[in-house]
């Protein structure tokens, strides 16, 4: 009985080690997401109903995230949007978001077909959100193929998913969009004359 006491006390030692590297990577997460939500907030891109811990957590809908997106890149007073027409079959004039779906689609952050959908109130993928940011900050003719796989690379060399590597499918929180958004602020805009870069 003595001899396997050590190996007992080794295999508790490796769990609870474990499970504190665990919780303490999850906590830098939780940390940074809380972070990028103060920044976000003290730049007047999100206001004080779009933070705390709970929303953080919360899966991040669609339009709210476009609408994210819009304010990140200054364009959310545009008013010159009368002669936007937008292809989404599912998008009309009473959605609160309209404008800024319509600025979103005016400045290719968002693209689509005549009869299209945009589905601007379900949630919206990680490489979904990165797609948009990369449009806007022009990089959208970088990516290869536009596959989730190289969205994420192109993103990933930018910075943009700096402590927010998660699956290309998953659905993202408020917390994840707010450190794609931060992470994001600290990229140029690509244009012709930086494209050796």
């Amino acid at each position: 009985m003595k001899k396997f006491y050590p190996l007992r006390l080794l295999l508790l030692l490796f769990f609870t080690l474990s499970i504190s590297l665990a919780s303490i990577s999850a906590s830098v997460d939780s940390a940074f997401q809380a972070e990028s939500s103060k920044i976000l907030l003290g730049l007047g891109i999100i206001d004080n109903s779009k933070t705390g811990s709970t929303l953080l957590k919360k899966k991040i809908i669609k339009h709210e995230y476009i609408s994210l997106v819009v304010k990140m890149l200054s364009l959310d007073e545009e008013k010159d949007t009368e002669n936007i027409q937008l292809p989404y079959k599912d998008v009309d004039k009473t959605h609160k978001a309209y404008n800024n779906i319509k600025i979103a689609y005016k400045y290719g952050i968002l693209s689509g077909d005549e009869g299209s959908t945009l589905l601007p109130n379900g949630y919206i993928s990680y490489s979904g959100a990165l797609g948009m940011v990369l449009n806007g900050l022009g990089y959208s003719g970088m990516i290869k193929d536009m596959s989730p796989e190289d969205v994420i690379k192109t993103a990933t060399d930018l910075g943009v998913t700096e402590k927010a590597s998660i699956s290309a499918s998953k659905q993202i929180s408020y917390g994840e969009a707010y450190v794609i958004v931060n992470n994001s602020l600290l990229v140029d805009f690509y244009t012709q004359n930086n494209s050796s870069n």
